[in-house]
């Protein structure tokens, strides 16, 4: 028989703290350094913003830009998954009008938070859900106008589409508006093969002409790394690997709001996404979802948090299962 919670108070306080937060921000924009604040009423044109906005401008140049490159080894212009440029353009984000954008991307947000607390109600205590609600990392993600959190609402639905229904169509469904939305969506290729890997026959083709468009589309971002040029910062020896490591997990102190000023809350949240991280690897879907993904982030990107942050529900769901196994061996004791 399916155990069922009452989760009224999970789907409130999520909306309620999203609200009050939301309000506050509006009224009292925090500012994070000279012309950079968060809040729904300012414009933000950081985290990659001109990539995005000139979409539309660019995209024109496609086969012009491939043109180019067999000519001189080297792209003009980049681009960008198409959603969250679509997404810019229909509701028209811009100086003056960037309410209802900011408000998306917070309502956004807010789904994946209560989808994720859901989960979580079920197997733990209140008190473990009511700290991940409150968990600052996405809330702060949802303000920075950036493809990220439509990537971290999509992941949500892929993930627990993996650990609920298993639907194949389903998964592969959201693992195409992933890559849709940013090149990293293709890192998860290796555990989608394996999970088709009994059924290869019915979806290689589809799903192996899907890859190869999707390949060549995002070529012009990969380039830069696969030739060793200066964006690509390769990790040649083990210090710069574990730079990149600890840039990955303990973020960057000049890319986080709360890292200057709350450096304490900074390191525990860390510490709990590496301890998450690792007992998570007991899961094999987990082995095979999380893994090939930082490593090619460890190869082909100078890494930051916000290329892991959607993996936070996972890392913390499992960082309270390792809590409960160690009570559990505690009380047997």
């Amino acid at each position: 028989m399916k155990i069922i919670k009452n989760c009224t108070d999970v789907v409130y306080l999520s909306i309620f703290s999203r609200l009050i937060i939301f309000i506050i921000l509006a009224i009292w924009p925090l500012e994070l350094s000279s012309n950079r604040f968060i809040s729904p009423l300012k414009f933000n044109d950081w985290v990659d913003f001109e990539t995005y906005n000139n979409y539309f401008n660019n995209i024109k140049y496609f086969f012009f830009n491939y043109q180019y490159f067999f000519s001189n080894y080297d792209f003009l212009y980049t681009f960008p998954g198409p959603i969250f440029p679509i997404l810019l353009h229909t509701f028209d984000y811009k100086p003056g009008n960037t309410l209802l954008f900011s408000g998306i991307l917070v309502t956004l947000e807010t789904l994946a938070t209560i989808k994720w607390s859901k989960l979580i109600n079920l197997n733990f205590k209140k008190f473990w859900v009511y700290l991940f609600i409150l968990n600052p990392v996405t809330i702060y993600i949802s303000y920075l106008v950036s493809p990220d959190i439509i990537f971290y609402f999509v992941f949500t639905y892929f993930y627990i589409s993996i650990i609920n229904d298993h639907s194949k169509i389903k998964i592969i469904f959201f693992f195409l508006i992933l890559s849709l939305i940013k090149p990293h969506g293709l890192f998860f290729i290796p555990f989608i093969f394996f999970l088709i890997r009994r059924n290869l026959k019915r979806y290689f083709f589809p799903l192996f002409f899907l890859i190869i468009f999707l390949f060549f589309y995002y070529l012009a971002y990969a380039i830069d790394p696969m030739l060793g040029t200066s964006k690509a910062h390769f990790a040649y020896d083990f210090s710069i690997l574990f730079s990149k490591i600890k840039e990955l997990f303990f973020f960057k102190e000049s890319e986080s709001l709360y890292l200057k000023q709350f450096y304490l809350i900074k390191f525990s949240m860390s510490s709990v996404l590496v301890i998450g991280c690792i007992y998570s690897l007991r899961n094999n879907y987990n082995v095979l979802l999380i893994i090939p993904y930082i490593l090619i982030i460890l190869a082909m990107y100078y890494p930051t948090w916000r290329y892991i942050f959607f993996f936070t529900p996972i890392f913390y769901i499992n960082f309270i299962y390792l809590i409960t196994f160690i009570k559990s061996i505690i009380n047997f004791k």
